[in-house]
């Protein structure tokens, strides 16, 4: 057996911190937006935003936005520098944070460590009992 002093010694939360951390990292989803929407999702754009837009002819490209104007979307792809006319673009799919999604999951991964704390106490209480 090793000296207390050589093994770690992991507090009681860590890791309930550590998996709530990567739960949150999956709290984004990607939509795709096209048709009438485009005009309107091309607005909500921001530099630093990675999308991948597909054109009329098919061809798709990922591209980190650097700029939107009325008439083009420009940003850099495989750091090439793209710009890309508003008229060409059939639909835009990007990455988006879901304030919905990340409320549910620490709600529901909070409800159930409530749940199991809650059975642990019942069921060391009914052995202490008898």
């Amino acid at each position: 057996m090793l000296p207390r002093s050589v093994v770690p010694t992991i507090r009681p939360r860590t890791p309930l911190v550590l998996f709530l951390v990567f739960s949150l990292l999956g709290c984004t989803s990607m939509q795709v937006v096209q048709g009438n929407n485009l005009p309107s999702a091309l607005s909500s754009l921001n530099a630093g935003d990675t999308v991948t837009v597909v054109t009329y002819s098919g061809s798709a490209t990922t591209l980190v936005v650097s700029a939107v104007d009325g008439r083009t979307l420009s940003g850099q792809s495989d750091g090439q520098a793209v710009s890309i006319p508003v008229v060409q673009i059939k639909s835009i799919q990007g990455k988006h944070f879901s304030a919905g999604k990340t409320a549910g999951l620490v709600g529901g991964i909070g409800i159930a460590f409530f749940a199991v704390l809650v059975a642990i106490g019942v069921y060391e209480l009914s052995h202490a009992l008898d």
